[in-house]
């Protein structure tokens, strides 16, 4: 890789319905105290529902100053994705309203680097009819218990059509559109609500009772030229399976990787990633604040 290069740590984070959603009700503030001791450069935050400034004037209190946050839906629509960063931004890119994907769905910002050069970053939620979480979790039950199958691999595939739809529109559409004048590198995060083909490479765990669909968002996006930044980091999926859904009703048998960073390689080195499950220390016992982990990714970017 040649030209000016930086550093960049993205974090993105399901927050939960805004940090009101958990069992603790309104944990925000201490969601933001997190999310400053990430000290991310950005943040791409999931079901804002309107925490972003609340987030920001958290961070500033707590003396980072320099994060600024953009909503990323249109006005009049529902708050569902935003992104807090510290860096220059250059230019909130073009809203879509296509087929399938809307501004509740996909949106993102140029941003300036701090060694120099820009760089595109896509805050993401693909839509779902069945959750797979939720059907996986019901099959190894079955399989458990003895019982037949309701779904079997196929079926349970096709669960996935709805985010596959969305995913081709946005990679065909909407990513050509933003970018159509700009050759910069670009990152894509948040919430995609399935998981991924690399994760069945590692064999079949005891605790997958042998169920395997075959995922194709993920597949879609690698024939696409982009690299999931988590299992570059950690290619063994068995050891490091990189869960970051928890259920609220407990009782899960699957660890469930369904948020992600996606990166350009030719352009983007992954340094390290990791999920973040734990509180922090200072706010005592408890569950974690969210149902999604956080996902942090340590980036050298080539402009």
């Amino acid at each position: 890789m040649t030209g000016p290069r930086s550093d960049l740590r993205l974090m993105v984070w399901n927050l939960c319905r805004g940090g009101t959603g958990s069992p603790a009700g309104d944990v925000l503030d201490q969601m933001t105290d997190l999310i400053g001791d990430v000290a991310p450069d950005v943040l791409c935050c999931v079901e804002t529902e309107g925490a972003t400034d609340r987030i920001v004037a958290g961070l500033h209190a707590a003396g980072h100053a320099d994060y600024r946050g953009h909503r990323l839906a249109v006005d009049g629509t529902d708050d569902n994705l935003a992104i807090v960063t510290r860096l220059p931004v250059l230019e909130l890119l073009p809203a879509p309203a296509g087929r399938t994907v809307d501004s509740y769905n996909f949106g993102g910002l140029r941003l300036r680097l701090p060694g120099g050069g820009e760089v595109a970053v896509f805050d993401t939620w693909l839509r779902f009819d069945v959750a797979i979480a939720d059907a996986l979790e019901a099959t190894v039950a079955e399989l458990v218990d003895g019982a037949e199958r309701t779904r079997n691999d196929e079926q349970l595939a096709l669960l996935e059509l709805p985010q596959l739809a969305n995913i081709e529109e946005i990679l065909t559409e909407h990513l050509p559109t933003a970018l159509a004048d700009s050759d910069v590198p670009v990152l894509l995060a948040g919430g995609f609500n399935t998981e991924s083909h690399l994760d069945l490479a590692a064999g079949d765990p005891a605790y997958r009772r042998h169920v395997r669909p075959q995922w194709q968002v993920t597949a879609r996006l690698a024939k696409a030229g982009f690299a999931d930044a988590y299992r570059l980091a950690h290619p063994d999926a068995a050891a490091e399976p990189g869960g970051t859904f928890d259920r609220a009703d407990g009782g899960q048998r699957l660890p469930h990787r369904i948020d992600y960073v996606f990166v350009d390689e030719r352009r983007v080195r992954v340094r390290a990633a990791r999920t973040v499950w734990q509180r922090l220390d200072r706010h005592g016992p408890g569950s974690f604040y969210s149902d999604h982990a956080g996902l942090v990714v340590d980036a050298s970017i080539v402009a």
